[in-house]
């Protein structure tokens, strides 16, 4: 279970929606730097493990700088970008022996730390901060392993704060897999998070998708609009 909880890959500017496929603005921002300031594949998987590397096509050459670390493979993929979420990113002896066509991304549409950080923020506001601390803390434990240094325990019992917590834990462990945006807009926080960041275009009416007037026409005025649109 690929992710990297604590260490804040979506600092600095809001992701929105992030994406399971191309990287994000600050996640490819923050990879140029890293590749301008000539460190090697190694230290750029320590400094920004979420990130993969594709070349375009077969024809563009293979580079230390396109070839992803641990497999050694530089993927080909017509993708908008230059980079990808590497929790997507999947061995090529698993993949052989379980796809059809050994593709290198295998999308995985829920993850168990989801559920677990779901059932921490259910317990946090059901008023049971010790279960909700219990299944933030497995999160936390699995992405710092056997670093002590790193991560330490969420201890506090109090509603707001293990409220925060929590929600920062999702932003981080499940950045670039489309759930930052969901998040936002359940929490009620959405236009104060985005509009912060400069994402003005987001207004409370962005909360619901419009329905197909289609739809409303073919339920004789069972279906009602939603608001402002």
């Amino acid at each position: 279970m690929a992710g990297s909880a604590g260490a804040d890959g979506a600092a600095g500017r809001e992701e929105g929606a992030g994406g399971e496929g191309p990287g994000t603005h600050e996640a490819g921002e923050r990879t140029l730097r890293l590749r301008r300031d000539g460190l090697s594949a190694s230290a750029r998987e320590r400094a920004f493990p979420m990130v993969g590397y594709f070349r375009r096509s077969d024809s563009e050459p293979i580079t230390p700088e396109n070839t992803n670390e641990p497999y050694g493979e530089s993927p080909v993929s017509p993708a908008i970008g230059a980079y990808f979420n590497k929790k997507a990113y999947t061995d090529p002896a698993l993949r052989k022996e379980y796809t059809n066509k050994g593709f290198w991304v295998n999308i995985r549409l829920i993850r168990y730390s989801d559920v677990v950080l779901m059932a921490a923020e259910a317990a946090n506001e059901k008023n049971i901060p010790g279960e909700a601390i219990d299944y933030l803390e497995m999160v936390r434990a699995r992405a710092r392993g056997s670093n002590t240094n790193i991560l330490p325990k969420v201890t506090t019992t109090d509603q707001g704060e293990l409220r925060e917590a929590i929600r920062h834990e999702r932003r981080v462990e499940l950045g670039l897999e489309f759930d930052r945006f969901y998040d936002l807009v359940r929490w009620g926080i959405a236009a104060d998070v985005l509009h912060a960041a400069g994402k003005v275009n987001y207004q409370a009416k962005n909360a619901l998708l419009p329905l197909p007037q289609s739809e409303i026409d073919k339920s004789k005025g069972v279906l009602v609009q939603n608001p402002d649109y």
